[in-house]
């Protein structure tokens, strides 16, 4: 079974009332496609490509149209996408990630797992990831640890300039900063 197949099979088991309508060529089960999901108040469009993996758009009417901007998330793991597909048909209508366990829950990772990563408490992750605000470097700590990368993008009216936010600290240095317990820390003291 290829990864298309497996990911409209795992749609029908875990969000059997979405509509679901794909566009592909008859008999190239191996070519590229687009998949439409809708359950009438939310839509969003997949393109899949063997290659590359599954493209996700938004189709969120309150943001500006994007054409040809190319897919808002891209998902190499078929796992990965059912749980963000799940959360955005299920959840609290929000497009975007904006807390820490949504990255944990769309990688599949449980706060008990992330627990031993981190050489912490279960009770210090579910600190951490319920704070309304947290330092950058929780936040690079937090992705790296789970295997990622953190890149943010400048936008000026003149250009887009990606931005790699974990090569600003070096996890194998005991200069400026330091990971304790998975953690990044600063080792000085201001004032």
């Amino acid at each position: 079974m290829n990864r298309l197949s497996e990911f409209l099979t795992a749609l029908k088991t875990f969000l059997p009332s979405l509509i679901v309508e794909v566009d592909r060529h008859e008999g190239d089960e191996d070519k590229a496609a687009w998949i439409d999901l809708s359950d009438g108040r939310r839509s969003v469009t997949i393109e899949y490509r063997p290659e590359l993996g599954f493209g996700l758009y938004i189709n969120d009417e309150s943001e500006e149209d994007d054409f040809g901007s190319g897919p808002a998330e891209l998902y190499r793991d078929v796992h990965a996408l059912i749980n963000r597909v799940r959360k955005l048909f299920g959840g609290s209508g929000n497009t975007t990630i904006t807390r820490l366990r949504e990255i944990r829950e769309v990688l599949g990772v449980s706060q008990k797992q992330l627990s031993t990563i981190f050489n912490q408490e279960q009770s210090s992750i579910s600190k951490m990831e319920s704070r309304d605000k947290i330092f950058l470097s929780t936040l690079v700590s937090y992705i790296h640890n789970l295997g990622g990368t953190l890149e943010m993008k400048i936008h000026f009216k003149e250009c887009d300039l990606p931005l790699a936010i974990d090569k600003f600290i070096d996890f194998d240095s005991d200069d400026d900063t330091e990971v304790s317990k998975g953690r990044v820390t600063s080792s000085h003291k201001d004032g």
